[in-house]
């Protein structure tokens, strides 16, 4: 786990060569470690290892869609995973789109935090439309421009 430092690209680079050692990890915690100046593509091929990974944080980094793109395919591997925290990043409306068409391959996932992303009306119609998809997904939001009408629908999934 790596909490609250900035990683130097050497340190990046080492975080990602051992995640294919730690096959076993159940939670990764990546926040505020400036993960969004790094090439995600070694990040996303190390995440792939990760089968047995419940909960994956990877909050306050500068996260675009652009980097979400990179990581979407390791998705299918890590089908175990219960909780995506990607709080205070810039996934805006694209980055929401693009979570909309993986999440289907994360048949566990109870617990999507996509807070203070700059996601508005397109964002918000991806998001709603993951809930519909996924029942007993719970999606927290707050922080970005959505109605509080369609945020309290995100946050009390349909069982």
């Amino acid at each position: 786990m790596v909490w609250k430092t900035k990683l130097s690209q050497s340190g990046f680079e080492f975080v990602c060569s051992y995640l294919s050692i730690f096959s076993r990890l159940t939670t990764l915690t990546l926040e505020d470690i400036g993960l969004g100046r790094h090439k995600m593509s070694l990040f996303a091929d190390g995440l792939k290892h990760l089968e047995g990974l419940n909960v994956l944080n990877l909050a306050v980094n500068d996260l675009t869609a652009d980097h979400i793109e990179l990581i979407i395919p390791a998705f299918t591997q890590l089908d175990s995973l219960t909780q995506i925290n990607l709080d205070e990043n810039k996934l805006g409306d694209q980055g929401c789109l693009l979570l909309q068409s993986s999440i289907g391959s994360l048949p566990k996932l109870n617990m999507l935090g996509v807070r203070y992303n700059l996601i508005f009306g397109q964002g918000v119609k991806s998001l709603l439309a993951i809930v519909a998809m996924q029942k007993g997904l719970k999606i927290f939001a707050d922080g970005n421009d959505i109605e509080v009408n369609d945020l309290e629908r995100l946050k009390s999934a349909a069982n």
